[in-house]
Parts: structure tokens; C-alpha cells; sequence
């Protein structure tokens, strides 16, 4: 059979009232605080309404012998636990394998907290969105029909930096986009996948609506351009990738968030309006649209493989992850769950289409580790998704941890987590690769 694809977008709002997530209310009066949350402030105030919808969006593809799923959900994080719920239930209703089932959000901290870290909530919330989810995932592979693939890589450096090193810190700017077309004369898009590494934190701590952030904007964008068309994000390794701010100010870009403090605490026009995130999601939409008209390969047979690896990386030190859940606001039963001898039990995945690699990591990996992954699965291309499937907040290369930052404290994972999750997820990769299987012919 040839090579088949479906799509479905679904709104996953969730009512008013709900705490929202990011922006935790961060105890800076802990001696030796990093003195880079000078002038932060935390979230005050429940969810008010919406200012554009959140949304599930989902591409089921198939051979004949493989079926593989990719998510994208317009929130913070998943947790494990929410994964294992969506995955079983995909397996059940459509018989997708759980390990071939990637589940990535965008890490818009405009959204809902789901899990209570804030204040509590009604269980049954998390469960009425898991439900949607798979909902949406059964209507896309109701929708499947014969497709053709193509791929090809954007490059933006314009509205991203590195928000430890603004100067010389390394950023991605690469746009990687997978276009799914009908196999029909027409070509109709039907799905645009996007990987991208950049925070979406245009939106800060005042803001009490819904929204998709960044993302949100660049995915409805590209969905105006291709009517018919479900436009996924998955984001990239951006642990310490930021936003920059808007009105440009030449050479050097400047990190969107102290721009922001400075001009709050003053009392003056600050960058993180709605209007300045639907410019910077606009600028990367049109660097989708550029590049999928630029596209000229497509295929319509196509390998398909997964895996996936339960990966264990270390805690702190017991003063140290004390010290952590303090700052971030956390309570210390924050993934007990998921420790066991001293590790936090976590999980790579990985996603082959023909000859690229989608490669799920949990959290919010630094930029430095995914180059890494690349480099190591070269020539084969791999796109590095971020927030994929499990939170154990932030992972960095051993070097940063040397830096008194934001993000060495907000870590839970002990010095060397960053080059043990590389090796895992080099490894569940070729194991992905390994799987891959052809279509049948006969």
C-alpha cells in the first residue's frame, strides 16, 4: 500500500480560572541566589480567558507496516504520566505501538498548569485533556490518504539568542520543516512539521490569557497560508535559547526578558506585547512558507521506525536538590514518582522517516547537547525535539554547570545528566533506524 498520512487539529482550551503555568515564584532571598533573576517577578492570578486558542495537533503516518504519531500541544510540558496515559489509549483505539507515539509541547508559558504546581486542581481537568488529545489522534488517522514527503531546512538567526551568552553563545538557527502533501496532481498541504528551538516567553507574568506565545502565531500563520493544511511545532534544544526583543535595536540583539524587567520596574513601554510575539512568529512563518515552496523532492514511499529507552540520569546531591526545589517554588514531592537510587527515571525516544530522525528529548536540553546528537548521528539528519514526552526541567552540558545561573539552579539532574542523555539518545536512534521497515509491495 503506498505511503498514507492524516491529520487533525483540535482546541484543547481549557476553561478560565485555571492557575497558569510558568513564571513559578522563584525564592531569589536564598543566599548565593543567581543574581540573573535580578528584578523577576512571578506569576499573579488565575487564567482571566483566552486570547487565541491552544491546540492539539496531530500527524499519523503509515506504510502498511508501520504506523508512527507525532503530537504537538500547545503547553508547557508533559509529564511521563501524562505520556503513558495518551499512549495507551492511542494503542488501544488505533493500534499505534507506544514507542512509535512522540509527544512534544510547545513550551508556551501562556497556558495551563496542568499539574498543580502552583495551586491545586481538579484532577479531572488533565484527564478531559488527555481524552482530547487522543480524540484528535483517532481523527487523524481517520483522515489518512495517500501522501507524498519532502524536507528542507530554513535558516533564521533573527529572532532567537543565547540568553546566558547573548554575545558569543551559540544558537540553531535552523528551521527544519517535513512537508506532507496529498499524492494526488494537486499536491494539496496537508501537514507542515517545524522544528525550532526558541523559548516562547515573548509573553511574561502579567499576562493572564491563553495563548499559544510564539509558536501559537507561527503555526496559525502558515495554517492561513495552506487552509487545508495542520502545522505542527515541535520545539527544538532550547533550554537557553530566548527571544529577542522587539523594537530592533541593531547589532547586538538583546534578550527579550531583562529588556522587559527594566522597562516594567520603570513604568515604560516594555517589548512583550501580544503585537511583538505576532511579529516574531510571523517572521518565522514566513521562513516555513519560503522553505516549503522550495522544496522539490517528494516521496511517496517511505521507512518507518521507533524506539524508545527508559534513561536514567543522576540527581543532586541531597543539600543541592533541596536547594533547587526551594528556589524554583517546588515541593519536594516534585517527581518522586519517577526517583529511584538516586536517579531521576526518564526517557528518550526516537522517530525514523525515511532517512531523517526525529529525536525526542525530555525537558529543556541545552542548545550545546543537541548539536552533539547531530554531530554524532551525521550524515543521517536529525531533528532534536525538546519538551518531548517527560519534564525533568532543564538538562545542560557539565561545562554551565560552572556558571551561579538561572538555569544551574532551576536543574534537579547532577553534573554529566547532559552527556549521558546524548549517549542514550544516540543510541535509541540508531535503534530507530535499526526498526525501520519498507513498505510492502506484494
Amino acid at each position: 500500500m503506498p505511503l498514507s498520512g492524516g491529520v487533525a487539529r483540535l482546541d484543547i482550551t481549557p476553561v478560565a480560572g485555571l492557575p497558569m503555568a510558568g513564571f513559578p515564584h522563584l525564592n531569589r532571598q536564598l543566599p548565593s541566589a543567581p543574581k540573573d533573576t535580578a528584578g523577576y517577578f512571578g506569576r499573579q492570578g488565575y487564567a482571566e480567558g483566552v486570547h487565541d486558542s491552544l491546540y492539539a495537533r496531530v500527524l499519523v503516518l503509515d506504510n502498511g507496516q508501520q504506523k508512527v504519531v507525532l503530537i504537538s500541544l500547545d503547553l508547557i510540558v508533559v509529564t511521563q504520566a501524562m505520556t503513558d496515559a495518551i499512549r495507551a489509549a492511542i494503542h488501544e483505539a488505533i493500534g499505534v505501538v507506544p514507542h512509535a507515539i512522540l509527544i512534544g509541547a510547545t513550551h508556551t508559558h501562556a497556558g495551563p498548569d496542568l499539574f498543580g504546581w502552583d495551586s491545586p486542581i481538579d484532577p479531572s481537568v488533565l484527564t478531559e485533556m488527555n481524552k482530547k488529545i487522543v480524540s484528535a489522534a483517532c481523527q487523524a488517522d481517520a483522515n489518512r490518504r495517500p501522501v507524498r514527503i519532502g524536507w528542507g531546512d530554513g535558516q533564521l538567526d533573527a529572532i532567537s539568542i543565547n540568553r546566558r551568552d547573548p554575545e558569543n553563545g551559540p544558537i540553531d538557527p535552523t528551521v527544519g520543516v517535513m512537508l506532507v502533501a496529498g499524492a494526488d496532481d494537486d499536491e494539496e498541504v496537508l501537514a507542515v512539521v517545524v522544528n525550532f528551538g526558541v523559548h516562547p516567553v515573548m509573553l511574561s507574568a502579567v499576562n493572564l490569557l491563553y495563548s499559544g506565545d510564539l509558536p501559537g502565531y507561527a503555526m496559525t500563520a502558515v495554517e492561513r497560508i495552506y487552509p487545508n493544511a495542520v502545522s505542527l511545532f515541535m520545539n527544538g534544544a532550547s533550554g537557553n535559547i530566548n527571544p529577542i526583543a522587539y523594537p530592533w535595536q541593531g547589532e547586538p540583539k538583546q534578550n527579550v526578558i531583562p529588556v522587559f524587567r527594566e522597562a516594567w520596574h520603570k513604568g515604560l513601554p516594555h517589548p512583550r506585547t501580544f503585537r511583538n510575539t505576532a511579529r516574531l512568529g510571523h517572521i518565522l512563518a514566513s521562513v516555513v512558507v519560503r522553505t516549503i515552496e522550495q522544496i522539490g523532492k517528494m516521496e511517496s514511499t517511505m521507512s518507518l521506525g521507533s524506539a524508545r529507552e527508559q534513561t536514567a540520569l543522576p540527581l543532586r546531591e541531597a543539600s543541592e536538590l533541596a536547594q533547587c526545589l526551594a528556589f524554583m517554588a517546588m515541593g519536594e514531592e516534585f517527581g518522586q514518582d519517577q526517583i529511584v537510587d538516586g536517579n531521576f527515571m526518564t526517557e528518550v525516544q526516537a522517530i525514523a522517516i525515511g532517512d531523517r530522525l526525529y529525536v525526542g528529548l525530555p525537558g529543556e536540553p541545552f542548545v550545546e547537547l543537541g548539536f552533539e546528537i547531530q554531530r554524532r548521528l551525521a550524515p543521517r539528519r536529525a531533528y532534536i525535539i525538546g519538551c518531548a514526552n517527560d519534564d525533568p526541567r532543564y538538562i545542560l552540558p557539565a561545562e554551565a554547570f560552572a556558571d551561579n545561573r538561572y538555569e544551574t539552579w532551576g536543574s534537579i539532574l547532577a553534573s554529566g545528566s547532559g552527556e549521558m542523555l546524548v549517549e542514550a539518545a544516540v543510541k535509541v536512534a540508531q535503534a530507530a533506524q535499526a526498526n525501520q521497515t519498507q513498505v510492502n509491495h506484494a
